[in-house]
């Protein structure tokens, strides 16, 4: 990433087929970054370490660890309406630094809505 990034805060939400990217992304992160980092995996055979910088975190959303296995991308969802409750709450003023998201999961209806969301709340649309 590049020196615009600054202060940033990230989000990155995703599901085993996006750790890739994800990665590629979480490798490019300057060393005084915060944010987080969710995904969704099937098994632990999917989670790995990463050397991410201090105030990045990492956590692994095991679809396996339910009663039923919980439906592709909503472990993601719910992870990611909870960040932006706590990070973006729409009452707030405008933040003190800028957000970098990143949402994959993208065969996820409720990841889909909540993308455009994000997108219309930027954007100011």
């Amino acid at each position: 990433m590049t020196d615009d990034t600054d202060g940033a805060h990230f989000l990155f939400v995703g599901d085993s087929h996006d750790i890739p990217a994800v990665r590629a992304m979480a490798e490019r992160l300057p060393t005084n970054a915060y944010g987080q980092i969710y995904l969704e995996v099937t098994s632990p055979l999917q989670v790995q370490r990463w050397p991410l910088p201090p105030g990045v975190t990492v956590t692994w959303l095991r679809r396996d660890r339910h009663p039923r296995i919980a439906p592709r991308g909503d472990l993601a969802a719910r992870a990611a309406e909870g960040w932006i409750a706590e990070w973006m709450p729409g009452d707030a003023a405008e933040p003190e630094r800028p957000f970098i998201l990143w949402v994959g999961c993208g065969t996820n209806r409720t990841m889909d809505r909540l993308h455009r969301e994000l997108h219309a709340r930027l954007e100011g649309d």
